[in-house]
């Protein structure tokens, strides 16, 4: 998922910036966000199969960020006051979801050390 929404944001970029000669990067970045959601849609199977309760509901929260940002990459849902709320939402749910795996894996210490996005 983290490689969506990478490459959410490197396409998201690119398009503010509106440089014609990049529309052949775009259009290689559209099919690479296509093929990562794909692989993303397969693993999504062993969060499912693999985690707690509490670890599939965090990890459902940033999927749903993570795909409203997908759909803005992709020009279906215009950027306008969505992209940076979506952006930074999920930042905070990634976080959420990687210590509730933890927690669920049983490291003792599954707090995260505080950052920004």
């Amino acid at each position: 998922m983290k490689r969506v929404y990478v490459t959410c944001k490197q396409i998201v970029d690119a398009k503010a910036r509106a440089v014609g000669s990049e529309q052949p990067t775009m259009d290689e970045r559209i099919a690479e966000l296509v093929r990562l959601s794909a692989e993303r849609t397969s693993r999504w199977e062993t969060v499912l199969l693999l985690g707690d309760a509490r670890t599939i509901e965090a990890a459902r929260k940033w999927h749903r960020l993570v795909w409203e940002m997908e759909r803005i990459a992709r020009g279906e849902l215009s950027a306008d006051g969505v992209w940076e709320y979506a952006w930074t939402a999920s930042y905070f749910e990634r976080t959420r979801f990687y210590e509730a795996a933890r927690r669920d894996l049983g490291i003792a210490d599954a707090t995260l050390p505080a950052s920004v996005p």
